[in-house]
């Protein structure tokens, strides 16, 4: 730029006047368009108008301008290049958290898997447990029931025999009691006994009968009296 507005003034240095020349090879160069650039060394020039030589003058602004365009200039690029270098750096650091995030991730993803394997492993023998829980359980209750079963007839069978003896002792008792007072009829009593021997079974009508029993009375003699025609239960031949 310095090489370039001189040799424009060196052109017209000897056709008129220097300083108009000078003014002249400026506003050829800066032209129409910066106007700023022209009113600041306009500015200088003016500045400096009353302390020497013109054309000195001039050159030591034009120098100072250039000095100052070169620095905003070199300030420019090195702080581009700063920004440069920051942004290369943070896209460095955003491209190792990239893949620091992306081995994190996969990481997770891996442990997650393992955990729902594991879980899943641990459900299914949790599963096969309670099945076997459960037909331990079956088996159980199976003979819980047949054991509960057999002590029902072993209860009821006690419960018979109990009510049979009970009912022969309260007979043999009473019976004993009332032998001789019966026999005023007592052949008769004989001969009806042996007509009735094949129909009933003594024992077998006092369990059937307890009331019988309880009174004393001989279970034949009470078939042949009240029985029969009450039409009471035999028991069974037994």
């Amino acid at each position: 730029m310095e090489a370039e507005l001189q040799s424009r003034i060196g052109l017209k240095r000897f056709g008129g006047d220097l300083a108009a020349n000078i003014e002249e090879a400026f506003k050829e160069f800066v032209g129409g368009s910066n106007r700023a650039l022209e009113a600041e060394l306009q500015s200088r020039i003016g500045l400096k108008h009353f302390g020497g030589d013109l054309a000195a003058n001039i050159e030591g602004t034009f120098h100072e301008m250039i000095e100052d365009v070169n620095k905003k200039y070199n300030d420019i690029i090195n702080a581009s290049q700063i920004q440069i270098e920051y942004l290369d750096a943070e896209n460095k650091n955003f491209q190792t958290r990239e893949e620091e995030y992306c081995k994190l991730i996969e990481k997770l993803h891996s442990e997650i898997f393992d955990i729902s394997a594991d879980s899943n492993n641990k459900q299914q023998i949790m599963y096969n447990e309670i099945s076997g829980l459960r037909r331990n359980l079956g088996i159980l209750e199976d003979e819980l029931r047949e054991s509960k079963e057999g002590y029902l007839e072993i209860d009821e069978a006690h419960t018979k025999t109990k009510v049979a003896v009970e009912v022969i002792s309260t007979w043999v008792i009473s019976s004993t009691r009332k032998r001789h007072a019966s026999r005023y009829n007592g052949v008769w009593k004989l001969k009806r006994r042996s007509d009735v021997v094949c129909e009933i079974n003594p024992v077998q009508y006092l369990i059937a009968n307890p009331d019988v029993a309880k009174a004393g009375m001989d279970p034949i003699d009470h078939w042949l009296r009240y029985g029969k025609r009450e039409g009471r239960s035999t028991g069974g031949q037994g």
